[in-house]
């Protein structure tokens, strides 16, 4: 596991208590790697989204995602990781929805986040073009330039939280 920096830690303390209040509870599989992008993102805002992944995946081992075997080298671990992303990344939009799903309209609106909840609609990104349309719609288009719908959901409420927090950042 790699070490928090110091600015990660000071992110930490800023962002559980918003997660607490929007009702992500720790035993929610997707929590660890969804706080651990948000506190890289903190603590390096010109990071993009595939370079915080990059380092966490490199330095972190995540329940729920499989390897293979360990690896010392860093740029082997990256390539298992990024073949494992579709892994992770429903595990992190999970545990997005499941806090959307429990938390009262005024508490996402506080953080700015009641757009999201589009996704609690029963429909398949991937299949239907108008949902995907309604999808982007509701959380603009500039989300469009990221590969998967769980990288758009993750991304966007990164950005509310870390916004939220006064952080501006590239994710």
């Amino acid at each position: 596991m790699r070490r928090r920096t110091e600015n990660e830690k000071k992110a930490m303390g800023l962002i559980t208590p918003i997660l607490r209040e929007i009702n992500i509870k720790q035993a929610t599989r997707g929590y660890v790697p969804l706080v651990d992008v948000l506190c890289y993102a903190y603590a390096n805002p010109m990071a993009t989204f595939q370079k915080a992944m990059k380092e966490l995946m490199a330095g972190n081992y995540y329940v729920g995602v499989k390897r293979d075997e360990e690896v010392d080298y860093v740029e082997e671990r990256y390539q298992q990781a990024v073949n494992q992303r579709f892994t992770i990344y429903p595990s992190m939009r999970r545990c997005i929805i499941t806090g959307l799903e429990r938390t009262d309209k005024e508490v996402l609106v506080r953080y700015d986040l009641e757009k999201l909840t589009i996704i609690l609609e029963a429909w398949n990104p991937k299949e239907d073009e108008k949902a995907n349309e309604c999808f982007f719609k509701a959380i603009g288009n500039r989300y469009a330039r990221y590969d998967t719908y769980e990288e758009r959901v993750i991304v966007y409420f990164c950005h509310k939280i870390l916004n939220y927090i006064g952080c501006k950042t590239e994710l």
